[in-house]
């Protein structure tokens, strides 16, 4: 399983469980996991878009220290680097 999606799961925590195929019961904890993302939708909801508005966030104060970091942006020699917010 790509760490990427542990890391995922460890960034928004409730709402997103990890199920790998190579798993002998997999089939079953898929469904667990199915069912109990449907029950909960309500309750994690918040907290969920909650993590998502912070993961925005900060790939956007990345993007702009990178802006920041690299004077050739400033200078006039290539076109701003667009935001997330202005390609959504």
């Amino acid at each position: 399983m790509p760490a990427k999606f542990y890391g995922l799961a460890n960034q928004f925590g409730v709402g997103c469980e990890i199920v790998t195929l190579d798993e002998e019961d997999w089939e079953s904890r898929l469904k667990l996991a199915i069912l109990s993302a449907w029950n909960s939708a309500e309750a994690v909801r918040p907290r969920l878009l909650e993590a998502a508005a912070s993961q925005l966030a900060a790939g956007e104060a990345a993007y702009e220290r990178l802006h920041r970091s690299l004077p050739c942006l400033h200078s006039g020699d290539i076109h701003e680097v667009p935001t997330l917010a202005s390609i959504s």
